[in-house]
């Protein structure tokens, strides 16, 4: 099958069978936030598939604190791994693979950045 449906059937079933993009740009970001230690936790359609929910999802969702979230970014960012998607937000893009990394900080209301 071609065109972008083809596509979309392609990278699920790559998604489902653990080497689609999101799931390499997952074990990527996992190795360097346990590398750098920079606390976290996987959230959205990638924590459901760890609990038997299979999902297809595009992007990658972590909860981390204020302090790991300003971590990544001197640590990781700007390293050849992530770059910063927005200047103002909390999305980064995997580099080799172009999957959105999107951190929510807790504590907040996600997207308003308030408490």
């Amino acid at each position: 099958m071609q065109g972008k449906y083809g596509r979309v059937l392609r990278e699920a079933s790559a998604h489902f069978a653990g080497t689609g993009g999101v799931y390499r740009t997952l074990v990527k970001l996992v190795q360097r936030l346990e590398e750098e230690e920079i606390p976290y936790a996987v959230i959205g359609g990638m924590a459901l598939g760890k609990h038997g929910y299979a999902r297809m999802t595009e992007d990658v969702d972590v909860l981390m604190t204020a302090e790991g979230l300003a971590a990544f970014q001197t640590r990781c960012v700007g390293k050849g791994t992530f770059r910063r998607l927005l200047a103002h937000a909390r999305v980064f893009r995997d580099i080799e693979t172009q999957v959105r990394v999107e951190i929510i900080t807790a504590g907040e209301y996600p997207g308003d950045g308030q408490t």
